[in-house]
């Protein structure tokens, strides 16, 4: 069997995302030395962010072996990579292992730490933020099928999981492609049988916004954490506008009140 080494470095999605294809790689090994490949799950949020995935790589490659790069690197700055090394983009995971030549999809494959399964739901957003180098790298939004996360969800169940977390850029404007919608999603998952729940990751506010009255009686059930992660971004109108965030500071603030009415005992992040 196929040795990997393994980094993941970035959002709970693409940490999810690597480890998924490194599994329908081949068997995950803790030194580089011992490994057949090494890949490693990228992130360029910030440049600071880039330039440390770069210095990463390079001292990868003293190793001498086969390096595969994933995530947001080679999607929005794939000229930054030289030739011998092979990228995979984000838009390319689902059909990665064609890439690679390996048998299993990783989508195939789960990733579960500590008894905690992270779910990515989506890749991209409906956002067009006029700093923001994630729709560059992750693109427009792509649903998931609810039924390949539902039957995820109870894959992972089996194998011991008590938390679930579901992630995306975006988890609010889950289902907007393939006439679904994350309401509709955490009900279904909040019905599986078994003890566990459900952690729902980071929703941009816009998209929020509409559905906002179906997302609160979603969140009612016992099983699912009263989290929000609602980025704020800016607490000035000007400024919102000129990031075309698509939201405003009132509408920030109604979101938080309305879960904290209804979830006094909420956590907003």
């Amino acid at each position: 069997m196929v040795k990997v080494y393994v980094e993941a470095y970035g959002c709970s999605q693409n940490i999810a995302e690597t480890f998924m294809l490194a599994r329908s790689i081949g068997e995950h090994v803790e030194n580089a030395e011992k490994a057949d490949i090494i890949l490693i799950g990228t992130c360029v949020v910030i440049e600071h962010t880039e330039h440390r995935m770069l210095r990463r790589i390079k001292k990868l490659q003293k190793y001498g072996k086969k390096i595969v790069v994933y995530g947001c690197l080679p999607s929005a700055r794939r000229e930054l990579l030289k030739d011998d090394i092979i990228p995979i983009t984000t838009w390319e995971f689902e059909n990665a292992h064609k890439i690679l030549g390996v048998d299993k999809s990783p989508l195939d494959e789960v990733f579960i730490w500590d008894s905690i399964a992270t779910i990515p739901i989506a890749n991209g957003c409906l956002g067009s933020c006029t700093y923001c180098i994630t729709k560059v790298a992750r693109g427009r939004i792509k649903s998931r099928r609810e039924d390949w996360i539902v039957n995820m969800a109870k894959n992972v169940l089996k194998r011991g999981a008590v938390e679930i977390r579901i992630s995306a850029q975006d988890t609010a404007a889950y289902g907007v492609d393939i006439e679904s919608d994350l309401p509709t999603l955490i009900k279904k998952l909040a019905s599986l049988k078994g003890r566990y729940l459900l952690r729902v990751g980071m929703m941009e506010p816009r998209e929020t916004l509409k559905i906002l009255n179906p997302l609160l009686e979603a969140y009612a059930s016992s099983k699912v954490y009263k989290f929000l992660h609602l980025p704020v971004q800016s607490g000035d109108n000007e400024i919102l506008k000129k990031m075309n965030r698509g939201y405003t500071v009132d509408d920030f603030e109604k979101i938080v009140f309305r879960f904290r009415e209804r979830f006094p005992e909420m956590t907003l992040s």
